[in-house]
């Protein structure tokens, strides 16, 4: 199966709701929170959105208020066998590659 990293962004102003419906119709597990010039704001995943319903967040609330703002990130130039124990190491399925903020 391939995975197209472009159908998971979505911009801070979309909703908790809209990032769920995101997450769960692809299959990577995780939405990218990125500004109008694909640079990096956040991530956001399952697990941050049911912390935030656990808050009594609403799902029409903003996506940022519940995104991680501080991701682990990698650039283009990590080997891809370090991603793989990088990403183990932290129990991540995921790891964006930004350059210069950049997706």
């Amino acid at each position: 199966m391939s995975y197209e990293w472009k159908n998971v962004l979505v911009g801070p102003e979309a909703t908790i709701r809209d990032a769920l419906l995101l997450i769960d119709a692809e299959a990577l597990r995780i939405a990218l929170v990125v500004d109008c010039d694909d640079n990096l704001l956040g991530v956001v995943t399952d697990g941050d959105i049911r912390r935030g319903l656990l808050k009594n967040m609403s799902l029409e609330q903003k996506v940022s208020i519940v995104m991680n703002k501080n991701p682990l990130i990698t650039d283009k130039s990590a080997a891809r066998d370090d991603l793989l124990i990088l990403m183990e190491k932290h129990n991540l399925l995921s790891i964006p590659i930004v350059e210069s903020g950049r997706l």
